[in-house]
């Protein structure tokens, strides 16, 4: 019997997912996102602990993964016309019916009861081969496939972790055909994020994208903020900023901080459990808040509260509670026309955001959607309004 594992990396741990995803005489079908090996390059630490713990189920609450199975009226188990004899759908079932929520342990030894059902000689990696060797070789397959041509754009932004007080910078590297390929990240906890440091990693990231996929690259593409501007300037090659990020700023810029504020506010009071079911027992539809990190955010707040506005007035039409501040905002005619002037000037810079964000939609491309971009009719008075 052939038996193929497949795995993929999984932030901060490594698991497997998909197994038996070719299993000569027992096929099962997994529908499950995937995540390209080429994206991903190996930081995390593994103990000597992990030496004899086998990697199976180490999926968290968020995972989840689910098989297209059928049943058959004999009580085997049907996939790709191939049948389980009785013992490999029980094994099956198990593993299926236990949730990612309980306990890992549990879930590895289903888990690992089935594979040796179908197999009962092989013996799986132990964590630390697998998140070792075993992806390190994975890794270098795929790097060594990607073929990017003589010239590339380095990607580059930042994020923080406030609750870790962590700083790391990624970069990846992108071609005119829309291949992209993950080239280093830096961890600049405890250091200034300075546009010279950022000069210095835009220089690392010219020898690696040269040693690593045989590329020049001629230009940098970064986000507004400060320091990335900074870096532009004081750089030899081109720099270019996102036109997403751009766009973003723009649409911030079309409303004030304190209606997206106030529209919070109102959607805030229906994000309890409690709530949120009556909410779409009435119609309605589950909660979007805006917030900073989200392109488009706003818009959606707006559209969200718009939507939901009738089957709220029901809610709180059978004497359900609610924050005053929220309720006086319900009922206030003069806010929700505001809620709606806004959604006419989020659309077109938001349809403007996502065509910017494809993969293979160019600078030129780009260039002739700002030409293009008409705010609604009376735009300026829709302003004054907001």
């Amino acid at each position: 019997m052939h038996l193929e594992i497949t795995f993929k990396a999984y932030k901060p741990d490594f698991c497997f997912r998909n197994v038996c995803r070719n299993v000569t005489s027992t096929a099962v079908s997994s529908a499950s996102q995937s995540v390209q090996p080429h994206t991903i390059k190996r930081r995390h630490k593994v103990s000597d602990d992990d030496d004899d713990d086998p990697v199976f189920g180490l999926s968290t609450p968020s995972e989840s993964t689910s098989f297209i199975v059928a049943t058959t009226s004999q009580g085997s188990l049907s996939t790709g016309g191939l049948q389980y004899k009785s013992h490999e759908y029980n094994s099956l079932t198990k593993v299926l019916g236990i949730p990612t929520v309980t306990n890992t342990n549990q879930h590895s030894n289903h888990f690992k009861n089935f594979v040796k059902t179908l197999r009962p000689s092989y013996r799986p990696p132990v964590r630390k081969t697998l998140a070792t060797t075993i992806l390190d070789a994975e890794y270098e397959e795929c790097r060594t496939s990607l073929k990017f041509g003589e010239h590339s754009v380095l990607l580059i932004d930042g994020w923080k972790n406030e609750a870790a007080n962590t700083k790391n910078i990624a970069a990846m590297i992108h071609n005119a055909a829309g291949d992209i390929g993950f080239l280093d990240a830096w961890d600049l906890s405890g250091e200034s994020e300075t546009g010279s440091a950022l000069k210095d990693i835009v220089s690392q990231a010219i020898v690696s994208a040269r040693d690593l996929y045989n590329t020049e690259l001629y230009a940098v593409c970064s986000d507004n903020a400060a320091n990335m501007m900074k870096m532009g300037k004081i750089i030899d090659l081109w720099h270019i900023t996102c036109n997403s990020h751009t766009g973003n700023l723009l649409a911030k810029e079309l409303v004030p901080p304190q209606l997206a504020s106030r529209v919070n506010t109102l959607l805030k009071a229906f994000t309890s459990a409690d709530q949120e079911v009556r909410l779409l027992a009435y119609g309605g539809h589950r909660i979007t808040l805006a917030c900073e990190t989200r392109w488009c955010s706003n818009r959606d707040a707006f559209l969200c509260l718009q939507k939901n506005l009738p089957a709220m007035k029901k809610v709180v039409g059978q004497g359900v509670s609610i924050d005053p501040a929220a309720l006086q905002l319900m009922f206030d005619d003069n806010f929700m026309k505001q809620v709606s002037d806004g959604i006419q000037l989020f659309d077109p810079v938001c349809t403007l955001i996502n065509k910017c964000q494809q993969s293979k939609f160019s600078i030129a491309d780009a260039a002739e959607e700002w030409m293009q971009l008409r705010l609604p009719d009376g735009y300026i008075q829709l302003q004054k309004n907001v």
